[in-house]
């Protein structure tokens, strides 16, 4: 405050004007739940979006806690919460809000070292950017447990393999159509390099398969 003073009344009436709508705190809606009104004076909705999203999680009552949980998730991180919070309802009213349960403590554990695992096999193997991300893309769709299973045989199809990040697209793609991975180390799915080209035969007979000799008969085309 000195600061300001010092600065000029202009300055300090700003400051004082900042310091009062910091502290302003709008007076709790009638009627909407306790967890809305947090959510609401926590990102500083206005009372029609407020009682928008009151309305709306009341008719959802089965999903209520799990849809208040995701809803912080999306909006701590949005630029503008409001307008994240719009887009959510609306999916909401459109049916197509996806909401994940909640973890319980042995989900959560689970989850955190499946996690740790993927960032370690994209480590390991240096995978490329799209690589890692058609790994996480693929993966995040499986329950915790089997996703680590799943990296745990990708660790060792991508041991033996010389180009890891194309490798790993490969076996992602077969996964995607429900096609095992097969044995480590198969060729099972790539390409097939061109056979070496058999030596001809000196002799003055026959030439070899796929080409005449040079001093009698041809062999075959």
């Amino acid at each position: 405050r000195a600061a300001a003073q010092a600065a000029g009344p202009d300055m300090a009436a700003m400051y004082a004007q900042l310091a009062g709508a910091a502290a302003a705190k709008q007076p709790p809606i009638a009627g909407i739940s306790a967890e809305v009104q947090k959510m609401a004076d926590h990102f500083g909705f206005d009372a029609r979006l407020s009682l928008r999203l009151d309305q709306m999680l009341k008719t959802r009552m089965d999903t209520f806690d799990d849809d208040i949980h995701e809803l912080w998730g999306h909006l701590k991180n949005a630029h503008t919460p409001g307008a994240m919070c719009t887009v959510k309802l609306r999916e909401m009213e459109n049916g197509t809000w996806v909401c994940k349960p909640r973890m319980d403590k042995n989900q959560q554990d689970l989850h955190k070292r499946y996690v740790s695992e993927r960032e370690g096999l994209v480590k390991k193997f240096k995978l490329d950017m799209k690589a890692a991300t058609q790994l996480s893309s693929v993966l995040n769709l499986k329950k915790p447990d089997e996703a680590t299973a799943i990296l745990a045989e990708l660790d060792q199809h991508l041991e033996l393999s010389t180009q890891p990040s194309n490798r790993l697209m490969i076996l992602m793609n077969k996964f995607k159509e429900g096609q095992p991975f097969g044995a480590p180390g198969s060729t099972r799915g790539r390409s097939k390099s061109p056979s070496p080209v058999r030596g001809r035969s000196s002799g003055a007979g026959g030439g070899a398969v796929g080409g005449g000799s040079a001093g009698g008969g041809g062999g075959e085309g």
